[in-house]
């Protein structure tokens, strides 16, 4: 594959794992709330522990090198295998207890790392759902 069609597509797969391990994890927020009424999304780091997907379900050997972090002035760091990136995020709740969250921009590495890593399969495959944990 060639190097922009693969950047390309690990920048699509990494804004669909942020997108599906933030909501996966917490409570929604607006962005003037989330340093105060998100304390229990924002300063954490996600771990991914599985990714389902069209093509399966698929867990990380090393969930520790698949991180979301959720920044209070909106910033989201990420850790992607040996990839690492940043970009911004805002939350808009929809009801009571659930709504959606938006990933601006992702500035990410294209490092190619090796296997078994997931970073090709999550760039290829956008997800069903993620689970994460602190």
């Amino acid at each position: 594959m060639a190097g922009s069609a693969r950047a390309r597509l690990i920048r699509a797969g990494v804004l669909a794992l942020c997108v599906s391990l933030a909501t996966a994890c917490a409570q929604p927020r607006v962005a003037g709330e989330m340093a105060t009424a998100a304390p229990a999304l924002v300063g954490v780091t996600w771990r991914l522990v599985e990714f389902r997907s069209a093509v399966g379900t698929v867990r990380p050997e090393r969930p520790d090198q698949y991180t979301l972090t959720l920044q209070e002035d909106g910033r989201a760091t990420l850790r992607l295998d040996c990839n690492r990136g940043s970009g911004t995020w805002t939350a808009t709740p929809e009801g009571p207890d659930r709504g959606s969250l938006g990933m601006g921009r992702i500035a990410m590495t294209r490092a190619l790392c090796p296997p078994p890593s997931m970073d090709t399969q999550i760039a290829r495959d956008p997800p069903a759902s993620a689970a994460a944990e602190p």
